[in-house]
């Protein structure tokens, strides 16, 4: 088995700090367009032909990242958000 790993595309915190969220409310920050363009452009990369699974963190964006990518892909990929894949310290600006 591979594993790869692989980070989430550029945030776009703009609708989360105009709604005052702070702390963990900031982790529901969506992609920046420049996000999603970088998301579907890996999609194409070689790695992902053979995928079975597709582990993401709990966060909007790492999510999005991953939809992004099976869109491109278009093909149906388990995927599973796995509570604990997080960073150690949450932004708590």
């Amino acid at each position: 088995m591979k594993i790869y790993l692989i980070r989430h595309g550029d945030p776009d915190y703009d609708q989360v700090t105009a709604a005052k969220y702070v702390g963990f409310g900031r982790d529901l920050s969506r992609l920046s367009e420049a996000g999603i363009q970088r998301a579907r452009s890996i999609a194409d990369n070689p790695i992902f032909d053979n995928i079975e699974q597709l582990v993401v963190s709990p966060y909007t964006r790492t999510m999005q990242t991953a939809l992004e990518i099976i869109k491109v892909r278009a093909k149906e990929l388990p995927v599973s958000v796995e509570l604990l894949l997080h960073e150690w310290l949450p932004d708590k600006t």
